[in-house]
């Protein structure tokens, strides 16, 4: 595999987004058991929510990690 071929900004964009979606579920689960993880307990209530905060969690988790794979692929 040549080294022109690859897309490196897909993969990276594609573990960017994993690691949002990694960050929002702890912090779901910091504000589930009442502590604070980096703020984020704030934000809960801040953004709406539980709703809002899954449907970030699983955006930008699916979506980062079908564009980490497709970036692995090519």
């Amino acid at each position: 595999m040549k080294a022109g071929t690859m897309r490196p900004y897909k993969k990276l964009l594609g573990m960017a987004l994993f690691l949002i979606a990694v960050y929002y579920t702890l912090g779901l689960i910091s504000a589930y058991t009442g502590d604070t993880f980096l703020g984020v307990h704030g934000w809960v209530k801040g953004f709406g929510g539980w709703i809002h905060f899954i449907a970030v969690i699983s955006v930008s988790g699916l979506s980062g990690y079908f564009l980490w794979i497709s970036g692995k692929q090519r």
